[in-house]
């Protein structure tokens, strides 16, 4: 096949093909120099499948045909608003467990200075304030908390969750709502606009190996703007292809940590949002 493939393949190329000693690894080579290749080296690999695997090029213009069940992250929500919000029996669940009320419950009392600074952020109303104000051991983590699900129907836990760690640095609190929570609902334990790029590794890798282990990585990919050409060859090559999909990805600008928050989020990913 690849002596088919003279306009894409030069003579370093096919050396670098024969050495393979299998037909598995050869065809592995091959596919990995075609996505070096440019958007038309899959249709040429098409074309001489139809010749050499015939088989194979159908499978491949099937896939094509179907393609276009993508599934996209919903543009129209405004944005930071791609997190999910806990319902009120999640919420209410929540201060039910034991568990969390003890280790709550074990945590220093939040300063004045911290006290203040999170009504402010979280924007309590006047109302608010007064009603907090009257409680006892107000500054105390678990008596807050309460009085936060209290006066939300719908707890936007992300905002309390980035107003712990950035705004008063109480990332002892936050670690404790982020082990409880449910996926989705904390937000991004990264910065919001730290780039794919400067993930640590660990955290890379154990997202694309998740990922990779079904066919979730496609939808991210789709997502992302990738092609269905990339994502095919990267399906028949079936290695950490949502690693492939983060390196192609990470050059451009939107390519966020935040960005693909929201995505596994808006498509039902949250199960892997604990890697961000």
């Amino acid at each position: 096949m690849v002596e088919d493939m003279h306009d894409l393949f030069d003579d370093e190329d096919y050396q670098k093909v024969k050495c393979k000693t299998t037909c598995i690894d050869q065809a592995r080579e091959c596919i990995d120099i075609l996505l070096t290749k440019g958007p038309t080296a899959f249709h040429t690999f098409v074309s001489v499948c139809r010749v050499h695997c015939k088989w194979v090029a159908d499978v491949l213009l099937n896939e094509e045909e179907q393609a276009g069940k993508s599934t996209e992250v919903d543009s129209s929500l405004p944005r930071g608003m791609q997190e999910l919000s806990l319902s009120n029996k999640e919420a209410t669940d929540l201060f039910e467990e034991y568990e969390f009320i003890e280790k709550i419950e074990e945590l220093a009392d939040f300063t004045v200075a911290h006290y203040d600074r999170i009504v402010e952020k979280l924007k309590f109303t006047e109302e608010q304030k007064s009603q907090l104000a009257q409680i006892p051991d107000n500054r105390k983590v678990l008596r807050f908390l309460q009085f936060w699900r209290d006066t939300n129907p719908r707890p936007e836990a992300c905002n309390l969750v980035r107003c712990l760690e950035k705004t008063v640095k109480r990332d002892d609190v936050s670690d404790m709502l982020r082990e409880f929570l449910p996926a989705g609902t904390a937000g991004p334990r990264l910065g919001r606009h730290m780039k794919i790029q400067d993930m640590k590794m660990c955290d890379r890798n154990g997202l694309a190996t998740a990922l990779s282990s079904g066919s979730d990585w496609k939808i991210v990919a789709e997502a992302v703007g990738i092609g269905n050409n990339l994502i095919k060859l990267w399906d028949i090559r079936r290695q950490v292809p949502m690693e492939d999909v983060l390196r192609t990805w990470e050059p451009h600008t939107d390519a966020t940590i935040g960005k693909l928050y929201e995505i596994l989020v808006a498509n039902n990913m949250a199960q892997y949002t604990h890697y961000l």
